[in-house]
């Protein structure tokens, strides 16, 4: 019916979180999967790609170049 289950909901909402918090330049990867709820940083930089199709780390360093 919605076309996802809950746990992939929850999953958009905290890599998209993360994206905005890396966008804006606040934290750093590591604090800003933590803020979002990943205690493991490899989990959540292998989601971060497997959404983003870019490792968290290099997407800070191009937005920082813009």
């Amino acid at each position: 019916m919605f076309e996802m289950t809950v746990l992939e909901f929850v999953r958009r909402q905290r890599l998209e979180k993360a994206w905005v918090l890396l966008e804006n330049g606040s934290p750093n990867v590591n604090q800003a999967a933590s803020l979002v709820g990943y205690n493991n940083f490899s989990h959540f930089a292998a989601l971060f790609k497997k959404t983003y199709g870019v490792n968290p780390s290099n997407y800070v360093r191009d937005v920082a170049k813009t």
